[in-house]
């Protein structure tokens, strides 16, 4: 076995590894649900946001805790943690969670999630000018210029129209 196997097996056996997996094991299914949902073939663009704002919501509502409000000015004073438990909530899950939801915020930020939200409103041909307002700051396009488009999409013949709001239905529809 080369060293870095070796390496990695005396990692996996490590307490805090074990440890840690435990601890991750709710976070790591609500994510492995969207993460499922995201990479379906026959995506439904609602479902996703849907399921992006659920896991978000549930991360924030995991991370709820106590936060020290306390400074102390004391050089000698120090922190030891009372059992092997909090030390992993505080050094390794905590911070974790911290990473996770931020890089949830990143990366589906609100100005992504309404734009997806718009374009499946554009394709059930659902004309709002809250979402002809996002999709004409994203196209750069003037509101009057846009609703012209849409009207004049929502009168073609159904052959032609998109069937659906899965990732199926419009590379179907695009073609």
């Amino acid at each position: 076995m080369s060293a870095k196997g070796k390496g990695v097996l005396y990692q996996i056996k490590r307490f805090e590894f074990i440890f840690g997996m435990f601890m991750m094991h709710l976070i790591l299914n609500l994510i492995l649900k969207v993460s499922s949902v995201l990479q379906s073939p026959k995506l439904n663009l609602l479902l996703a946001v849907d399921n992006v704002r659920s896991l978000t919501l549930n991360l924030k509502n995991i991370n709820r805790r106590k936060v020290s409000t306390q400074i102390d000015n004391k050089s000698k004073s120090q922190f030891f943690f009372l059992n092997k438990l909090d030390e992993m909530k505080i050094s390794f899950y905590y911070e974790l969670l911290d990473n996770l939801l931020s890089t949830m915020e990143s990366r589906f930020n609100q100005e992504t999630l309404s734009l997806i939200e718009a374009i499946a409103s554009l394709l059930h041909m659902e004309i709002k000018p809250k979402m002809i307002d996002v999709l004409a700051k994203f196209s750069n396009t003037s509101n009057t210029d846009l609703k012209t488009e849409m009207n004049l999409l929502k009168h073609l013949p159904k052959s032609v129209k998109p069937n659906g709001i899965s990732s199926e239905s419009i590379c179907l529809w695009l073609d």
